[in-house]
Parts: structure tokens; C-alpha cells; sequence
């Protein structure tokens, strides 16, 4: 890694790079410096360009790694993308920092596990949660031994009428999979990392959809019933191979009656 400003690189120009990160990055410009951003929607990149003030846009992130050699790339796109993205990056000389989920199946995470390690460049995904005020704290008694030995948790990330009524995210080619994959992905890493990743031993799950293949409007907009294609709710039980367990509950669309619950409880022998 260079000294000075980390040179900073995109792929992809969508919501999550528009509204979330390059706002907070533009800020850090004493320590970062945007130096291009990549979508095949190059009119995307332009736009974003303009507006935060990056100097070169491209509508071919090969292209753009080859031409920058950027320090590190941020990967915004949709999650079928994920793997493909970061793996260029990182094989090109770039630490990476990628949207969740990692990927859409396993063997594509091992794949830029893989190549992370080849590389010897840092690879990181956007589980924030962890590093929460809150989360931090919990951790440190976690880690102390104050709860004991921590047997159960209960991770919940449930909207009630939460499905996202723009984007790639009812569709499941390009997503993977729906709320799981979305929300509940941000409880289960802050779980697994209390827990301290114990070993899955079993998984037992059932997903449904059985609100959003009807017309309707939430609170994040309305969708199309008919290109719904990913599970509306989900909801597993898994067995830890040291004896601990965790239930997982996740909704898009569930008849409660919070609007919007996210949500970890663990259970130790002593607190």
C-alpha cells in the first residue's frame, strides 16, 4: 500500500455507492483519494462522477483496475457480481471492500478467499453491524467471560411490509436469494461473531413467500408480483458442533405488528 491518500477505486454506481459510501469517502479526502469508478451503465458513472468529483469514469472495471492500479477497490454491485469483481480486484494489486453478502454461493466465496490470499491483499465485507457501539461493548463482556459460555442466540432482522421497491432485489439470478441474503445476512454475521464462529453440525430452514406475490405498496415502495422470485421471509435453526444453537428469523413482508425489528439476544450461563 502506498504513503499518503489511499487511491480509491469503484465498481459499480448504483443506490448503495451513491447514497452510502461515496458520501462518507468524499469526506475522508485528508485520506482518500477518489480516482475512478466503473458500471456498464456508464451514463451511472458519469453522474456520480460529476457529482463527487471523481476524474475518470468507465464502463469496464478491468479496463479501469488496469489503468489506475487503484490501492483499494470498493465492489457496489449486485451480488451475482460480487465474486467476479472482487477477484479482478484483488488479482490486479487492489484491497478490497465488498458489499454483502460476500457472494451468492460458497464456492464463489472461496474462490476470493482464494485470491485474497494469493494476493496478500486484504479482503473485507460490509458487516457493519460489528462495529456498532453497542455491538462493540456486548463484545468485550462476550470476550471477558461475563456471560459464560454462550449456548443460544436468537438473531432476528424482520420488516413488516420492508421490500425494497427499486433495484435488483426481488430477483433472484441477480440477488441470490431475498431477505436472507439482504438483512438477515447482518444479524447472522453479528451472531456467528459473538459467538465466536463455532462449527455448523446442522441446518434446518424453511423459507416462504407468501405476501409478496400479491400488488402492493410498503414502506419502501411498491414491487411486481410477478418478477418476485425471491423467498418474502425465512427462517433456520442451526446446531453448533460444541453444542451452542441459533435461531434465525428474517422478513421483506411478515403480518407483525413492528414495523421493522433487527435484533440479536444471546444467552450464556452466567448473564
Amino acid at each position: 500500500m502506498k504513503f499518503g491518500r489511499l487511491r480509491v477505486a469503484l465498481i459499480g454506481a448504483g443506490q448503495i455507492a451513491e447514497v452510502t459510501h461515496l458520501p462518507v469517502l468524499s469526506e475522508m479526502n485528508d485520506r482518500v483519494e477518489l480516482v475512478g469508478i466503473a458500471d456498464p451503465a456508464v451514463e451511472r458513472a458519469v453522474m456520480l462522477s460529476s457529482r463527487f468529483g471523481i476524474d475518470n469514469t468507465f464502463g469496464d472495471y478491468d479496463e479501469m483496475l488496469s489503468s489506475l492500479n487503484p490501492d483499494a477497490v470498493f465492489v457496489c454491485t449486485p451480488n451475482k457480481f460480487h465474486s467476479s469483481a472482487t477477484v479482478s480486484a484483488l488479482r490486479s494489486g487492489s484491497h478490497v471492500f465488498c458489499e454483502k453478502p460476500p457472494a451468492i454461493n460458497a464456492r464463489e466465496v472461496q474462490e476470493m478467499m482464494v485470491a485474497s490470499k494469493e494476493a496478500g491483499k486484504i479482503l473485507s465485507f460490509n458487516f457493519h453491524y460489528r462495529f456498532r457501539s453497542e455491538a462493540i461493548a456486548i463484545k468485550k463482556f462476550v470476550d471477558s467471560g461475563d456471560l459464560g459460555e454462550i449456548y443460544f442466540c436468537e438473531a432476528t432482522a424482520l420488516r413488516r411490509r420492508g421490500i425494497p421497491g427499486w433495484g435488483s432485489f426481488t430477483n433472484k439470478e441477480i440477488q441470490g436469494g431475498g431477505p436472507l441474503v439482504d438483512i438477515g445476512v447482518h444479524m447472522l454475521d453479528l451472531a456467528l461473531h459473538m459467538m465466536k464462529f463455532p462449527q455448523p453440525k446442522s441446518v434446518t430452514a424453511s423459507a416462504y413467500c407468501k405476501i409478496a406475490k400479491r400488488n402492493g405498496v410498503g414502506l419502501m415502495g411498491g414491487w411486481d408480483p410477478e418478477k418476485y422470485s425471491v423467498e418474502d421471509s425465512a427462517f433456520g435453526f442451526v446446531r453448533f458442533h460444541n453444542g451452542a444453537s441459533l435461531i434465525l428469523k428474517t422478513s421483506f413482508a411478515l403480518n407483525m405488528k413492528d414495523r421493522s425489528i433487527m435484533n440479536l439476544q444471546i444467552f450464556g450461563d452466567r448473564a
